[in-house]
């Protein structure tokens, strides 16, 4: 498939959606922040090896039964402090392999379930103190070929 963009979803056809979501290997490059407003069912959300380059701010706000999210393989580079806000059941975050430089205080304040976070594969130049503060169940954080840039903070 090459979606360029996230399918329209009826409550009529996301009736078929239940707990998994699949768009991995799709050409999408925008999150909006209505695309997933009707599916808090979901359990399970892949968006990898996609070009996703800006998700709106709380276009996952409604998915609070959500436990796992794959950003894998896209084109992210700037995160606002409201991309995972209502993500509370949240055990998985995979955001390896993007163009991530900087995470923010705020990023992760709601993600306190959350157990396996990738961060490997970005270029990271900056992690604000207090970054992963409420991250208390957190038990693998990988870090693994990050390019670190020269931060002249």
């Amino acid at each position: 498939n090459c979606l360029t963009e996230t399918p329209f979803l009826t409550d009529q056809s996301y009736r078929e959606i239940k707990q998994i979501l699949d768009l991995s290997l799709n050409c999408i490059q925008l999150i909006k922040s209505t695309t997933f407003f009707t599916m808090n069912k979901l359990i399970r959300l892949n968006l990898s090896s996609n070009r996703l380059m800006l998700i709106e701010k709380m276009a996952f706000g409604k998915l609070n039964k959500l436990a796992d999210l794959d950003l894998n393989n896209n084109s992210l580079c700037d995160l606002d402090e409201f991309t995972f806000t209502g993500l509370n059941s949240l055990i998985s975050l995979n955001l390896r392999e993007n163009l991530i430089e900087e995470i923010r205080r705020s990023l992760f304040v709601d993600l306190f379930n959350l157990k396996s976070l990738n961060l490997g594969k970005n270029r990271l130049r900056s992690i604000e103190a207090g970054s992963f503060r409420n991250l208390n169940e957190l038990k693998l954080l990988d870090l693994k070929k990050v390019q670190q840039s020269e931060n002249h903070n």
